[in-house]
């Protein structure tokens, strides 16, 4: 009933006097959705009674939404955005400018949508949210839609992010720079022992031969503790799998072979 002042206005507006909906009543559709699904009112009144409980101004349907085709911007500054738009299962789309967020959804049932505006007296806001039914469980909404807390979300996810990307980067840094190490130790070995007139002596090899089995060990050393950091970040970042950094590093080794 919003925006009706109250239940005879809204009446009058959506119903004929015999009790039956208005022929271009936008409530038809609602209703003709609710008769259609009489057995499942309990799971509606559910979800209704939590956007109610959110304090949601306005509630719109479109069984036709596609919210994962859509890319969402978000200023790192919470005062510099018009409005907000919250999804669930939110990622973070990569993005070089630093102050802007952009975003988007996989998967979700539903979009809030939060806007300021002023009417020169006191500053106001309205909440809408477009849902592509009214089925979907409810657990998967925002447990509030302040601005605020729905801004520090976002802006959490973007940095967790960042923080995953500089992991990965480091992670295939390391291993790469170390399987490269250890095929130049391998070279050098191969010329140590190798049979030309000007190769060193045996006392020489010997001597060399140790050093460099000393760094090989060594980057075997570095090679395990690359391999414990890359699976504690895969435990902390579920996002990051074996696919993931391999497609990685063979991207930076080609990176590094046209520098």
């Amino acid at each position: 009933m919003n925006g009706h002042g109250g239940i005879t206005p809204f009446l009058s507006t959506h119903f004929e006097n015999d009790g039956t909906i208005r022929r271009f009543s936008p409530i038809k559709k609602y209703a003709m959705y609710m008769n259609m699904r009489k057995d499942k009112m309990d799971r509606i009144k559910e979800l209704i009674s939590e956007i109610e409980r959110l304090g949601i101004d306005f509630i719109v349907m479109d069984s036709a939404a596609q919210f994962e085709e859509e890319q969402y911007t978000l200023n790192r500054s919470l005062s510099s955005n018009k409005s907000i738009t919250y999804l669930a299962n939110i990622e973070i789309t990569p993005n070089y400018n630093p102050e802007i967020i952009k975003y988007h959804s996989p998967n979700s049932d539903y979009k809030i949508v939060s806007r300021d505006f002023n009417l020169g007296i006191l500053p106001l806001q309205d909440t809408t949210i477009t849902v592509k039914s009214l089925l979907f469980n409810p657990t998967t909404l925002p447990p509030n839609i302040d601005e605020c807390q729905m801004h520090k979300e976002i802006l959490s996810k973007k940095d967790a992010k960042e923080k995953a990307c500089q992991q990965v980067t480091t992670a295939i840094g390391l291993n790469v720079g170390a399987d490269e190490l250890l095929a130049s130790t391998q070279t050098l070995i191969e010329l140590v022992n190798s049979n030309m007139e000007s190769s060193p002596t045996r006392g020489e090899r010997i001597s060399m031969n140790n050093a460099l089995s000393a760094i090989q060990e060594s980057i075997l050393d570095l090679q395990t503790a690359t391999s414990r950091y890359e699976g504690r970040i895969m435990r902390e970042d579920t996002t990051i799998t074996p696919e993931t950094l391999q497609e990685e590093k063979k991207a930076y080794a080609k990176k590094l072979r046209r520098i």
